[in-house]
């Protein structure tokens, strides 16, 4: 949590499920994130293979904690998990400027593949600065972009989707034809 100026590179993460709060519950239902970008600033997470968890790659601030901002998320692999990759806030519905919304986040060149949901959009600022995904690959997931209240999505270009729903700044929607998915 508010880790600053950090890269996290080159891991293999697996069966990152959700933890027990009690028997038969979890933390108000929600999955555990394998890569979690609470508050940070400055980060970087590349070449990481997530496979098996329950959000695969997330970028997030939550209250108390400072706006995570400055983040890069890039050439990294998210495969069998229950949400691929996530941005925003899960503790407000407003796009508003505040300290809960992420901001100057880069989502680059990942590929999604075989999860439940390829990308999730929760609400992010704005107006304080650019948030892209660009260059990714969202392919078999169950759901490829899940945006559920519309919020807006940034900039977003040349992501491919295939087999599942489209998602804003599709290239394409060709089988990626990967070698050993």
């Amino acid at each position: 949590y508010g880790a600053n100026n950090i890269t996290v590179r080159g891991n293999r993460v697996e069966w990152a499920n959700e933890i027990q709060s009690a028997p038969g519950t979890y933390w108000y239902g929600l999955p555990a994130a394998s890569i979690y970008c609470d508050g940070g600033t400055n980060n970087v997470f590349e070449r990481n293979i997530v496979t098996h968890g329950g959000v695969g790659i997330e970028v997030l601030s939550e209250p108390g904690l400072p706006t995570a901002h400055d983040i890069t998320v890039r050439n990294n692999i998210v495969a069998n998990c229950q949400n691929g990759l996530l941005i925003g806030s899960w503790y407000t519905t407003s796009t508003v400027p505040s300290p809960l919304l992420p901001y100057n986040v880069r989502m680059l060149n990942n590929t999604a593949y075989n999860n439940q949901i390829g990308m999730v959009i929760r609400p992010f600022d704005q107006t304080a600065g650019s948030v892209q995904w660009r260059n990714n690959i969202f392919s078999n997931n169950g759901t490829n972009y899940y945006n559920e209240q519309s919020w807006g999505y940034g900039t977003a270009d040349y992501n491919l989707y295939y087999a599942g729903n489209v998602g804003p700044g599709s290239v394409s929607t060709a089988n990626p034809l990967f070698v050993n998915p």
